[in-house]
């Protein structure tokens, strides 16, 4: 006995998987990545109770105004005031969260 069966929406799926590939073709040839596009408002308003990179900075009496300034912070104040005032267990964690979700959106999760 041969039953014959249609599985509807293969074409979307084909199309999806078509743009992840794309997207995902786009992100390996982009070099770097701005703080801004890793640390968006959404992500710091997930993560904590800011609304931006910049309020979560200066609550803690913190300088991001430039690259040096940000660079000129303490390794150990900066992990410390992240423990704190995240949910993260310390800056690097911040960061790995932060480009996953960045890689997760470009390829269209």
């Amino acid at each position: 006995m041969s039953r014959d069966f249609e599985i509807k929406g293969l074409d979307k799926l084909e199309k999806q998987l078509d743009k992840m590939a794309k997207n995902a073709e786009e992100l390996g040839k982009k070099n770097t990545v701005t703080f801004s596009e890793l640390f968006t408002d959404s992500f710091i308003k997930s993560h904590s109770k800011f609304s931006s990179f910049d309020e979560l900075a200066v609550a803690g009496n913190f300088d991001v105004s430039s690259t040096e300034a940000f660079e000129a912070i303490s390794d150990k104040d900066w992990n410390d005031w992240i423990t704190q005032s995240t949910d993260f267990s310390n800056w690097k964690e911040m960061q790995q969260t932060a480009g996953l979700e960045f890689a997760k959106g470009q390829l269209g999760f």
